[in-house]
Order: structure tokens, then C-alpha cells, then sequence
């Protein structure tokens, strides 16, 4: 198990949240491609290796 971070250290990270605006399988693999609207940052194409456990219906 890994050691815990600091809380300096965690404040250095950027996260953001955004709206999944669609999905869809990239045939052959277990990857989705993801269309992520970010607000005032604009879409964002994204590639998740999640398909074993997310269809792109969900």
C-alpha cells in the first residue's frame, strides 16, 4: 500500500468536474471515448479504459 500524501502536496492537484455529453466504444477494446463538457473550460475528448464496467447506454 502506498503512503499517504501530505496536505500540501494534495492541494497541488487540479481536479475539475465536468458533464459526460457523450460516449461511445471503441470497437475491439474496452475503451470508451468520452466528450467531457467542462463549463467555462470548453469539451474535452477523453479515452477511459472503463468499458468492462460502463456501456455507453449507462
Amino acid at each position: 500500500m502506498s503512503e499517504q500524501i501530505t496536505i500540501e502536496e494534495f492541494s497541488k492537484v487540479d481536479l475539475r468536474v465536468g458533464v459526460v455529453k457523450s460516449a461511445e466504444r471503441i470497437p475491439g477494446t474496452k475503451l470508451l471515448k468520452l466528450i467531457i463538457d467542462l463549463g467555462k473550460l470548453g469539451e474535452r475528448q477523453i479515452i477511459a479504459g472503463i468499458g468492462d464496467f460502463y456501456s455507453p447506454e449507462s
